[in-house]
């Protein structure tokens, strides 16, 4: 099955390659890390994300919202990008209507088995699985 996006067709997938989630991580990641580093005298960057992630949303309500408002958008486009094997920028998606994005945000999900969230937790799973395995040490 394929969808098509602003004129160009792609493949449903459900094994996207490393490239993408490797880039969606990153991004992840960043928007975290800018978003944090707004309050930098008052998070210990040492200590527990999530716990100074909760911390910083608790006292900079207007702030954390705002957040959270370009997480959903980074979701939608993540999961996307993850279900269609390709990494969308956000002006990618200019072009069509709040329906067709829902759409194509909902068959992607339905494909994928889950959002963004759901992917890389499975994602995480499977890495920590690979490492506990030993492999055969190596002839000389």
């Amino acid at each position: 099955m394929s969808i098509v996006i602003c004129d160009k067709s792609y493949d449903l997938t459900k094994e996207p390659r490393h490239g993408v989630v490797r880039r969606i991580r990153k991004e992840r990641q960043m928007s975290l890390r800018s978003f944090l580093e707004m309050f930098q005298g008052e998070v210990d960057f040492n200590g527990d994300i999530e716990t100074e992630l909760k911390k910083v949303m608790t006292s900079h309500p207007k702030e954390a919202m705002e957040f959270g408002y370009s997480e959903i958008d980074f979701r939608e486009r993540a999961t996307i990008s993850l279900a269609l094997n390709h990494y969308f920028e956000e002006e990618d998606f200019d072009d069509l209507t709040e329906k067709e994005l829902d759409d194509i945000r909902t068959q992607c999900e339905k494909h994928l088995g889950g959002d963004v969230d759901h992917f890389l937790g499975l994602s995480d799973s499977k890495s920590n699985q690979n490492q506990n395995v030993k492999t055969p040490a190596k002839r000389k």
